[in-house]
């Protein structure tokens, strides 16, 4: 505990507190070794109250005399390999929900996957109510969410009195910086699960749903102790950089507070319509920008960005802009027109066809030089790219202009 513990000051009074119980012979009449455990750690719990300590007894030797021993370690097997994405689905108003009932290694390589399927729902809900904690794959899960190399949290290893970051890492998916995240909790929630939890909310990039959590914030390492016991201690602190503390016995304090048995239907409802402004938010954003009738220079740049917002999200294709900007010429909105053009070249600035798409459209609006330039930049880009729609888009610039 000197050595080890998390928390220096409360090691010194465990020892002074177990020594002096020693002195008065406090465990002397206890022969069991389980009970002598169960003694000793509520002694020392009165002091730490830390829900991550324990004190174990020695494991049941495997012996042909052991009834049950090798159903009862399958029974204890199954318990400690339990967790993972359990259920995965998609509610109404395109509202996904994950069931995590553990942070397990194993199931790092299966984030890209999951996050590839929930690529275009416009709200998440993560469950994490089951969940008693872990390691892996908190930190990747996380990255989906947050900009690369931002700093999520800290840990303090106090025996070697150093400190180690744990930053926001590159995906192999898309990132989703501004989809709403909603994560459900209860009092179980405990430990890697409460990491997940406190930190998001900490960067403002989830809103708790639930019960107050478990409270256990300090990594722990197993220690072997004389006479088969064992022991599991918190070696390390959490450490947030933005709330300059952890969750350690307060527990993660839901932004709404509601029972375990109402939280489902109550963060489904928020999500519910935390997705509808999501879906409809970039949309109307466009269209009053379009209504003002103006073409400057930073009118055409947040269109610019609202269309590339919008394809990351999945909202629209890549190939719909062109087709936006060719209705919008349909119906004599031209200021309309050229707006959604640009931001389609400047969405592939490299490739022939979005020109050549702008020229065609500007000679139906009787614009031609404009048209004989996009003509000409899409030939360049197209000789350049050794693209096979090289003449076509020569034969076109003829037969539209006359040459």
């Amino acid at each position: 505990m000197l050595e080890n513990y998390v928390l220096l000051d409360k090691a010194e009074l465990v020892n002074k507190h177990l020594t002096k119980l020693v002195n008065e012979n406090k465990f002397n009449e206890i022969s069991d070794k389980k009970e002598f455990v169960k003694a000793v750690q509520k002694e020392m719990q009165i002091i730490l109250n830390d829900k991550h300590f324990r004190v174990l007894p020695p494991r049941t030797a495997i012996t042909e005399q052991s009834a049950g021993i090798w159903q009862d370690h399958l029974e204890s097997l199954t318990n400690f390999r339990k967790g993972g994405f359990q259920d995965i689905r998609i509610f109404d108003g395109n509202v996904g929900y994950v069931k995590v009932d553990g942070f397990r290694r194993e199931d790092t390589h299966q984030v890209d996957a999951l996050m590839s399927y929930l690529a275009t729902v416009d709200a998440i809900i993560f469950d994490v109510r089951e969940n008693g904690g872990g390691a892996e794959p908190v930190n990747y899960l996380s990255s989906y969410f947050l900009p690369d190399n931002t700093l999520i949290g800290k840990t303090y290893h106090r025996k070697k009195d150093s400190w180690r970051e744990h930053i926001s890492e590159s995906v192999e998916g898309k990132k989703r910086f501004d989809v709403p995240v909603f994560i459900l909790t209860s009092d179980f929630t405990f430990s890697a699960a409460e990491s997940f939890t406190y930190n998001l909310q900490a960067q403002k990039r989830a809103t708790i749903v639930g019960e107050i959590s478990g409270g256990g914030a300090h990594p722990i390492q197993f220690f072997p102790l004389p006479e088969g016991l064992a022991m599991i201690v918190p070696n390390k602190r959490s450490y947030n950089p933005i709330t300059k503390t952890n969750w350690e016995g307060t527990g993660v304090i839901p932004d709404v507070v509601t029972t375990e048995e109402q939280a489902l239907a109550t963060v489904k409802k928020l999500a519910q319509q935390a997705a509808k402004k999501f879906r409809e938010e970039l949309f109307s954003k466009i269209t009053v920008l379009i209504a003002k009738n103006k073409s400057d220079v930073k009118t055409q740049a947040e269109v610019n960005s609202i269309v590339s917002k919008l394809i990351h999200r999945k909202h629209i294709e890549p190939f719909m802009v062109a087709a936006f900007a060719r209705e919008y010429v349909r119906q004599g909105n031209e200021n309309a027109a050229k707006l959604l053009f640009r931001a389609n070249i400047h969405l592939s600035p490299k490739t022939a066809e979005p020109y050549f798409q702008y020229a065609r459209a500007l000679t139906k609006l009787k614009q031609h030089e404009q048209a004989k330039n996009n003509f000409e930049q899409s030939i360049k880009i197209a000789k350049n790219n050794k693209s096979d729609k090289l003449v076509r888009y020569q034969a076109e610039m003829k037969k539209l202009l006359n040459l």
